[in-house]
């Protein structure tokens, strides 16, 4: 038999599941959902060594970070798509030996996806806040090489990928579910880098 206080929890992870749920549904039939894109070109990437020179002032990527900028208070759920053929050996190369370096922080990788060759879905990510500082990250230029993320300018755009950023801005409320969308979307797209349990 169940304790008051035990019957209490029950009940408040109910109320909390309901609440989740109805925000879940709202997200659902929601009409307005806009998923937006950056387009980042290997070349520029590699161009320039953003660890010195501060992107958010750059002529060539300023305008596009001071538009994240905007939202920057709101969650923002992501897939980073390479949008250009690249030979899958040479990929899968390219990354290997990079990770190997020990250089920079990475995401997991899923050893049986990167062996799906034509595979064009590299990352499904999500941030609560600071949607700016996390794109920085994967194109690997934050000042902590122990902070994760896709460090594309050290070893994508030295093979010349090409990605597009495609993007999600949500509402405050509803930053608790983006691990859940998360999820759900990489279970879908089954991108190549990055453990999604």
């Amino acid at each position: 038999m169940q304790n008051r206080m035990e019957v209490g929890y029950i009940e408040s992870l109910q109320q909390a599941a309901q609440s989740a749920a109805k925000l879940l549904m709202n997200i659902s039939e929601r009409q307005t959902l806009v998923m937006k894109s950056i387009f980042l070109k290997a070349s520029e990437i590699a161009k320039v060594d953003w660890l010195k020179v501060n992107i958010l002032k750059s002529a060539e990527h300023g305008q596009t970070f001071n538009e994240l900028l905007v939202f920057r208070n709101k969650p923002v759920l992501y897939v980073i798509e390479i949008v250009n053929d690249i030979d899958h050996e040479l990929l899968l190369k390219a990354f290997h030996d990079y990770t190997q370096t020990g250089l920079r922080a990475f995401p997991s990788f899923w050893n049986n996806r990167l062996n799906n060759k034509g595979h064009k879905i590299l990352y499904v990510g999500k941030v609560v806040r600071n949607f700016h500082g996390r794109v920085i990250q994967h194109m690997g230029y934050h000042k902590s090489s122990q902070t994760q993320g896709l460090q594309l300018a050290h070893w994508a755009a030295l093979i010349g990928v090409d990605v597009k950023i495609n993007y999600c801005v949500f509402e405050p409320e509803e930053s608790s579910l983006m691990s859940i969308l998360e999820y759900q979307l990489a279970d879908t797209l089954k991108p190549l880098l990055g453990k999604h349990k």
